[in-house]
């Protein structure tokens, strides 16, 4: 929370699997929730952002089956 708002932040990942931890790992404790939106990544991306969500309840972790641009 950060100045009595709720704060919830979108992060759209298209193969980003080298980066995506560390990424959310940085989240500001005042982030209330984090989406992570995978693009139909053809990398490690979703796995990556589903290891960190498994320790750190405010992120989810969404997967879009085909590329959407």
């Amino acid at each position: 929370m950060y100045k009595g708002k709720h704060i919830t932040v979108v992060v759209p990942a298209y193969n980003e699997a080298n980066l995506i931890g560390e990424t959310l790992r940085g989240l500001p404790e005042f982030v209330d929730a984090a989406v992570v939106v995978d693009d139909a990544s053809s990398d490690d991306t979703y796995a990556r952002a589903q290891e960190v969500a498994a320790q750190d309840p405010r992120v989810t972790v969404l997967r879009h089956e085909k590329n959407t641009g």
